[in-house]
């Protein structure tokens, strides 16, 4: 995932399942919080792009990480 304009704005990003199990649900979503404040409050002012995509395999270490990093900016840039 990558923001066309960078910012300072608190992002999250949670796994919420569908039960009281919560991530260890067998079901549920993944939620994406671009900009929100406690409570959820909106601080992004401007007009965003997000791009969201997956990845074949599992990224399981820093390395891994950086790796995707610069794959995900190489295409975006």
């Amino acid at each position: 995932m990558i923001q066309s304009d960078h910012d300072d704005l608190p992002d999250t990003f949670s796994y919420l399942g569908n039960t009281d199990q919560g991530i260890l649900s067998a079901d549920g979503m993944v939620v994406f919080g671009f900009g929100r404040a406690d409570g959820a409050k909106p601080q992004i002012k401007t007009l965003q792009t997000f791009v969201i995509g997956f990845f074949q395999s599992a990224i399981n270490n820093e390395n891994d990480h950086q790796k995707i990093s610069k794959y995900i900016d190489g295409l975006y840039n």
